[in-house]
């Protein structure tokens, strides 16, 4: 559940300008019109959008809008649990003489309740909320009282301006404050609930009454807003921080808070949907972003979509209910992300038993008797779309067209196309591998011997069945034995811990083959040297920000630093054109130019593509099951990572081009002049210990500690804070 701390935010499931309060129902919506235009808005997202900062928790966003050749900004600042301030600014004036040129702003209870004007002013009630809304600086020149939040502007839209709009009732839900942009280019009000209506009255009022200190206020609601501002690529930490705040959404339908995976979608689905691999995805980026409650809200939706059969459905919408199908398998590895980062162990111990049955499903349904690999299918389970076609067994994957499976033959009896997929086998190798740590930490060992030991089944025979000597790479393979094309998903085996130095390097050769799949923004989705590659269309020559991040994962695993940034350096420029200028995340991208909007079938704020700037963000600050926590790069480039959120501490890496330095809530706790990725980081009571990774020597120091006993590679030395260590991989460790 969301907590009352957090209750405001724009949690509504289409439109990003409107905050709502979940506890109360209370929402404020802006709008605008304009008599030129005879037009009134509530500012849906469009083109014109930009969505900017946005506080996790809600305590701040700030968005530009536009109508009518006019530009304003919103911003909502979180004056405390149950007061915000709304301020709408008007940054670039119509065509149109001001006075004919309205902001409405639109507050009420959406369902229930009602507002009312008395002598102190705006008040209104549901149950046993109050609300209050307070001026700051010029007051609106009416309120009209109405049952929704946009009668009196679609009333304006049919009459005009000069028209006078009737008050539908005395007590009405929804009461719509009106502003003519000539008196007022900048809108301030207050909006305050409680329990009681004078203690939101004096809320209000105290809250209006501080506009004037508004960049100390919101320099403190940022105080734990994550950054990362110098050097190369600065503010793609934020970007994934904004990118899932602004798609955190409630839906009342199903009484829950999630991360949308695009909230313009909800429409064309119904109001809500939910896809298996997304919202898996989302977990991770949620947490990794230093939101680990809404990872926990994004897990328990995950969750709910276990079917009584074992398998986790693959769509869910008022007009789906894909059971007959799942997704790639990746909730194992997100959910130890997540828990790597929080410690969350009841997320853990939620998850494990439907991941387990998710697991054996798999092994159970999507194999046969010739080999342990993984075939996608369906079945006749359900009343989804397509399901017991061919169609619906390539929604398995979750990359929809994808010209790897044209030439596969789909076994009607079966239900699995006729193909070992090299994808989703080694993706759920390493959902098998990440379940085995939680059988460690849970206690369960019988569990844990049985995870690694499907896990290992699984990686054996991808590399025995699944390599394609001739063209030294891992692919997909037919029943008969031949391969399929290939894809970036021929490196996921890299992630898998599949792959021997021998043919990490051969997949190099492809992975970095600018006629392959090293494209200007790489990787695209299909060998560029096939023709479908050119289609321009969906998974057939677009760029998905999955495949490149997999493959980075691989390469991080495999100890490939230098590839894997390079891989990451390429892939973020190509996210940050279209970031920087127009706040876009686009679903897919065109692999060659980097446009995202040259094709009908692109979502423009799309929450996986969150991936692209976590890739880079991982460069500098972060985990993985096999680095601990890290931080740090082998060419010693000047960045910054600030409000980094591990295990309940705030943390920020800064390196400034000569030192490394790591403070943890302010304090400096680590410090080296060495060019290096630093792994394994730990400091607790007892223990400080570092393992680095460079190609030259200096010093590490931990700042505060009088050791007792101190290693390097396992060998005492001299016990003292300050150690020098020679180049390539070294361990340090302190004992106090």
């Amino acid at each position: 559940m969301i907590t009352p701390e957090r209750g405001w935010n724009t949690w509504h499931p289409v439109s990003c300008s409107r905050l709502e309060n979940l506890p109360a129902g209370l929402s404020i919506v802006p709008g605008a019109f304009s008599e030129a235009e005879s037009s009134y808005t509530q500012f849906p997202f469009d083109t014109e959008t930009r969505l900017l900062e946005h506080e996790s928790s809600g305590r701040y966003c700030r968005m530009r809008v536009s109508h009518a050749c006019a530009e304003f900004e919103l911003e909502y600042l979180r004056f405390d649990a149950w007061t915000i301030l709304f301020r709408m600014t008007n940054l670039r004036p119509p065509r149109e003489w001001g006075i004919r040129y309205h902001m409405l702003v639109s507050i009420g209870f959406e369902n229930g309740g009602a507002m009312y004007e008395t002598a102190d002013g705006l008040l209104g009630r549901r149950d046993n909320y109050s609300a209050a809304v307070s001026y700051a600086g010029e007051p609106p020149y009416d309120v009209i009282l109405a049952g929704t939040a946009d009668y009196a502007g679609l009333c304006m839209a049919d009459k005009g301006y000069k028209s006078t709009v009737s008050v539908q009732n005395a007590e009405s839900a929804w009461a719509t404050c009106r502003f003519v942009l000539e008196q007022s280019p900048q809108v301030c009000l207050a909006v305050s609930l409680a329990h009681d209506e004078g203690t939101a009255r004096r809320a209000a009022d105290r809250a209006a009454a501080e506009f004037s200190r508004w960049e100390e206020l919101r320099a403190d609601a940022l105080r734990d807003y994550p950054c990362s501002t110098d050097g190369e690529h600065p503010h793609m930490t934020e970007a994934v921080s904004d990118i899932m705040a602004w798609n955190a959404m409630h839906s009342p339908e199903l009484g829950r808070a999630y991360n949308a995976i695009a909230k313009s979608w909800n429409k064309n689905f119904g109001g809500w949907y939910f896809f298996f691999s997304d919202a898996c995805y989302q977990i991770m980026l949620s947490s990794l972003s230093g939101d680990p409650e809404m990872a926990a809200q994004d897990l328990d939706y995950v969750l709910s979509a276990a079917t009584p059969d074992g398998n986790f459905t693959g769509m869910l919408s008022p007009y789906q209910k894909w059971v007959d199908r799942t997704q790639p398998p990746v909730l194992g590895f997100s959910l130890w992300m997540h828990y790597l980062m929080s410690e969350d162990i009841a997320a853990v111990e939620r998850a494990y038993p439907l991941l387990r049955r998710a697991q054996r499903w798999y092994l159970s349904h999507r194999r046969d008797d010739a080999s342990p690999l993984i075939r996608l299918g369906t079945s006749a389970t359900g009343d989804g779309s397509y399901r017991g076609t061919k169609l619906a067994a390539k929604n398995e994957t979750a990359m929809d067209n994808s010209p790897m499976y044209d030439e596969a033959s789909f076994d009607k009896a079966s239900g699995l196309l006729e193909m070992y997929d090299v994808g989703v086998s080694s993706q759920l190798a390493l959902d098998l591998e990440c379940t085995a740590y939680m059988a460690t930490l849970l206690g369960k060992e019988s569990d844990r011997e049985e995870l690694a030991s499907a896990a290992e089944e699984l990686r054996f025979a991808i590399n025995e069945q699944l390599w394609d000597e001739e063209k030294g790479i891992y692919a997909n393979r037919n029943t008969d034995g031949t391969f399929g094309l290939t894809s970036p998903t021929s490196f996921y085996p890299l992630a898998a811990g599949v792959a021997d130095s021998d043919r990490v390097d051969k997949c190099l050769s492809h992975i970095f083959n600018e006629e392959e799949f090293f494209t200007p923004f790489p990787l695209i989705a299909i060998n560029a040297s096939h023709p479908s590659g050119h289609e321009n269309r969906y998974w057939r020559g677009r760029t998905w920000a999955p495949q490149p991040f997999w493959t980075y994962i691989g390469l991080r695993r495999c100890g490939r630093d230098t590839e894997a940034h390079r891989l990451a350096e390429r892939a973020v420029s190509g996210f940050e054109r279209h970031w920087t200028t127009e706040r876009r995340s686009f679903e897919n991208y065109n692999p060659f130019t980097g446009e995202g909007a040259d094709t009908v079938d692109s979502q423009p704020f799309y929450s996986w593509t969150a991936l692209f700037p976590l890739m880079w963000s991982l460069e500098q600050f972060g985990v993985t099951p096999w680095d601990g926590l890290f931080f740090g790069m082998l060419d010693g480039a000047a960045f910054s990572q600030k409000n980094r959120l591990y295990r309940g501490r705030r943390y920020d890496a800064v390196c400034d081009g000569s030192e490394m330095t790591l403070f943890c809530g302010g304090a400096e706790i680590f410090r080296s002049n060495i060019p290096a990725r630093f792994r394994h980081f730990v400091r607790d009571d007892h223990r400080a210990s570092v393992t680095v990774t460079s190609n030259a020597g200096g010093t590490v120091s931990f700042p505060g500690i009088t050791p007792r006993l101190a290693l390097v590679n396992g060998v005492p030395v001299a016990a003292q804070s300050t150690l020098s260590i020679p180049g390539g991989t070294v361990c340090v460790e302190l004992y106090y």
